[in-house]
């Protein structure tokens, strides 16, 4: 084997082989909501065909197979990659409300024929075709298939820019933060590049013959896979983009208090005054007469005391929480096994996890309530539930948020109650909560 075979093949086939074992690693390692997910499940899948892609060229390397197909395999991949980038971009934008495995599965049986399953028999039969020709005078050279698998791949790259953009120009995309929006497009450069490298680096005779045994074609794969594999794995693109709406339409009257940052447990058997004590939070203005902290420092600090912005997760109908409580526009999020917008299923307790903690990041000094806590337990185990609330007390505190989580003791055992309301503030229902207004009047309100 010549130093050059070795530099420009053996080392990255071993390298993108061991990006994939990497992968394969930190996915063992999620949680089961991880697979709740289909696009999860698309980037397992391109791991498992890009490691089978990086075996087979070893393979040809170490066993010397001098018959090897390397055209007619190149082309396999290419086209089973560029339709693996059409169906992650379909079910983050286009399908997007049947992301989940089950309202997919369900989706699929009811419409069978769409854009997701139509592109990949197109692809597939590309495939056998490709075989065939193979077996008989060699795919390389039949430039009539090589051509029309080139325009299959250009063509789902095209689908992969154009749908986002064209539904995000419509409204009908949510929309995401700037950092966010960076790593969806490096991940969807990466995952769309490497196809389109594999087909035009790999099949064409002529790049083949200018090349030679200096191909780039595994480098440049590797390396777009091991950005990609990163961004997947530790990017929260799992996370529902949650725009925040200031109620400006306020309720008559003003507010004397302003509650301190911080997590509260409030108990009592129907949620009620935790929803009267958000919406005087968010509806009500502060008293004209309330000396108002950070006034003197900045205009952004006095404008996020004034007009806090608020989030609701609920497992109550949202139209009817809306009517009762004076919440025109403020984003509430159903606690639902129904897909639909702004729908959180209680068994994606990641994605719940994750669009919570995106929005206090997003905005800081926010407040949050979450009722349904009896209803995420039905669903999924405790431990995995107080962890996530552990999580979420921490980004309450860096970003100055308050979190109030609303609950029945009566539907707890004594001992998981003690664990929900560790580290929090507990409020005893409406008494509780009059005492905390009590204490959390505004210098001057009086």
């Amino acid at each position: 084997m010549e130093t050059k075979e070795i530099v420009t093949q053996l080392i990255p086939g071993f390298a993108g082989l061991a990006v994939a074992l990497y992968v394969a690693f930190r996915v063992s390692g999620k949680d089961r909501e991880f697979f709740t997910s289909v696009r999860n499940w698309l980037v397992i899948s391109l791991t498992c065909v890009l490691g089978a892609f990086y075996l087979l060229l070893l393979a040809k390397m170490l066993g010397d197979y001098r018959e090897f197909p390397a055209v007619a395999i190149n082309f396999t991949f290419s086209v089973a990659l560029a339709w693996l980038s059409t169906a992650v971009v379909s079910v983050t934008s286009r399908y997007r409300d049947h992301n989940s495995v089950a309202s997919f599965r369900k989706w699929v049986r009811r419409e069978p024929v769409n854009f997701f399953t139509g592109w990949g028999c197109i692809g597939f039969l590309l495939i056998v075709a490709a075989w065939y020709l193979e077996s008989t005078d060699g795919l390389e050279k039949e430039t009539l298939m090589l051509v029309v698998g080139g325009v299959y791949v250009v063509a789902s790259v095209a689908y992969d820019v154009a749908t986002p953009t064209l539904l995000a120009v419509r409204g009908k995309m949510p929309a995401v933060s700037a950092t966010v929006m960076s790593g969806m497009w490096v991940m969807a450069i990466c995952w769309t590049g490497i196809p389109t490298v594999i087909f035009f680096l790999g099949t064409s005779p002529s790049i083949l013959d200018h090349f030679g045994e200096s191909n780039p074609l595994m480098w440049t794969t590797v390396i777009l896979f091991a950005i990609m594999a990163r961004i997947a794995l530790e990017t929260r693109f799992t996370a529902m983009q949650v725009k925040p709406e200031p109620e400006i339409v306020k309720r008559e009257g003003f507010r004397s208090y302003d509650i301190p940052r911080g997590i509260y447990v409030i108990e009592e058997d129907r949620p009620s005054s935790a929803f009267s004590l958000f919406s005087d939070l968010v509806t009500l203005p502060l008293t004209p007469k309330a000396e108002i902290p950070g006034k003197e420092a900045s205009a952004i600090a006095t404008l996020e005391f004034l007009i806090p912005h608020g989030l609701v997760v609920t497992r109550e109908y949202p139209e009817g929480l809306r009517e009762k409580h004076h919440l025109q526009v403020t984003p509430i999020i159903w606690l639902t096994e129904s897909p639909g917008e702004r729908r959180i299923a209680p068994t994606s307790l990641t994605i719940l996890a994750d669009t919570i903690m995106r929005f206090m990041e997003s905005n800081p000094n926010s407040i949050v309530l979450i009722e349904g806590l009896e209803y995420l337990v039905t669903f999924n185990e405790l431990k995995k539930v107080l962890r996530v609330f552990d999580s979420l007390n921490e980004t309450a505190w860096i970003t100055k948020s308050r979190l109030i989580l609303a609950l029945n003791p009566a539907a707890f055992d004594p001992k998981d109650l003690a664990l929900l309301e560790r580290d929090r503030t507990v409020l005893k229902g409406k008494a509780g909560i009059d005492e905390l207004v009590r204490e959390s009047i505004v210098q001057g309100a009086q």
